[in-house]
Parts: structure tokens; C-alpha cells; sequence
């Protein structure tokens, strides 16, 4: 994944939190950075969503993405 901001003071990985929450469609403060906050690759972790729901919402993006 590809994000604008820059990665000063967080805001890379705030956007990305930010990003996620929206696409995924999970309420504000269920997802963190778990692992890589000052990486390029990082760990997300996503609270109180169902694993299944996490994954049928996973799906429901990818073929949006891949059919577009």
C-alpha cells in the first residue's frame, strides 16, 4: 500500500490507520500499529472485529481492487 503522507512524526502510519478503519469499515481506535511503526513493513492489528467479518470485508476489497 502506497500512502501520501510522509513519514515524519507518525503521520505515515496515522494515515494509514485512518485508511484501513475506512476501508475496512471498523469503528475509530480498533486499529493499531502492532509491529513497524518505524518501518516500511508493519504489523496491523485490528480489534473486536470477528476474524471471519475481517475476512469477508478482506474479500469484498480485493475484488473491488482487482475488477477495477
Amino acid at each position: 500500500m502506497r500512502l501520501s503522507a510522509a513519514p515524519v512524526d507518525g503521520a505515515a502510519n496515522l494515515a494509514l490507520v485512518k485508511l484501513l478503519t475506512k476501508a475496512l469499515g471498523v469503528p475509530a481506535g480498533t486499529v493499531r500499529i502492532a509491529a513497524g511503526a518505524r518501518q516500511r513493513n508493519k504489523s496491523v492489528l485490528v480489534e473486536d472485529v470477528s476474524p471471519t467479518a475481517l475476512m469477508g470485508q478482506l474479500r469484498t476489497l480485493l475484488e473491488s481492487t482487482s475488477s477495477g
